[in-house]
């Protein structure tokens, strides 16, 4: 049975101003929550407030500070979305503006994502973002815990978020939130839902993705598994991309046939 604003209990968007706060009231109540403090920058901010019991702070009422508001993300997502967490924005359909449009290189272990993402950024002119779950990984001796691949997600957005900032017409990413729920899934056998929704948003992030084809002379620098893993890694990465409808282009060869394969698609 599918659920309704009615058989959830949840009070209808159309009912009036006091109907809502009592359903909020109650709710509260149900939960063991008391309010103390309200705030808003909405007219209906004080009676709200009164409602509960509760004391009311006015902020930014004109919007000056933050010239935005729930109406106006409803109607344009697009033009409101630097306002919105990305995963929200991503899902309205609402990728924020950035300056550049962002490259993610994608691989099994030892296919030359990295060596690619440095000759890329050469060749462009850019800036690139490296893996941080190897950074952290080598930092933690290999002793990575489960908590720890949400972190490597969320760590890894903020430096593409930082490294944007300063790359010129694009920015190249050393792998994304997707591989790294890949990565808790092999080795703790669940995931975070914020990984997985980060995960499922990968396609609105990245303009652009390119999965390197296992292809070249495996390289055991101590960190990695065996080398027998490595297309068992690349299989899982396009099934996931399938699953997320994520377009890609596999690139194989020399790092200098893969620079020249990623020219013809920017």
């Amino acid at each position: 049975m599918a659920l309704t604003a009615e058989a959830d209990g949840v009070t209808p968007d159309a009912a009036d101003d006091s109907t809502h706060r009592e359903f909020v009231r109650q709710w509260l109540s149900r939960q063991g929550i008391r309010v103390a403090v309200v705030f808003s920058s909405e007219a209906y901010g004080p009676g709200f407030a009164e409602h509960l019991g509760a004391a009311h702070v006015t902020v930014d009422a004109a919007r000056r500070q933050v010239p935005v508001s729930g109406t106006l993300v409803r109607d344009n997502p697009a033009q409101f979305a630097q306002y919105l967490h990305p995963l929200v924005a991503a899902q309205l359909g609402a990728v924020p503006p950035g300056p550049v449009p962002r490259v993610v290189l994608l691989g099994a272990e030892s296919s030359g994502k990295s060596t690619l993402c440095a000759a890329l950024a050469e060749a462009f002119d850019t800036t690139w973002v490296p893996e941080y779950g190897r950074t952290l990984h080598e930092q933690k001796h290999g002793n990575l815990d489960y908590e720890d691949l949400l972190y490597i997600a969320r760590r890894h957005a903020e430096l593409e978020d930082e490294a944007a900032a300063q790359a010129r017409g694009v920015l190249f990413c050393d792998t994304n939130a997707a591989t790294t729920a890949l990565y808790s899934y092999y080795y703790f056998h669940r995931c975070d839902p914020t990984l997985q929704a980060m995960a499922a948003v990968c396609g609105q992030r990245y303009a652009h993705t390119f999965v390197c084809a296992p292809t070249v002379p495996f390289e055991q620098d101590g960190w990695r598994g065996p080398e027998a893993l490595r297309s068992f890694q690349h299989g899982m990465i396009l099934m996931q991309l399938d699953f997320y409808r994520i377009p890609y282009t596999l690139v194989s060869g020399t790092v200098a046939e893969r620079v020249a394969k990623v020219r013809g698609q920017l």
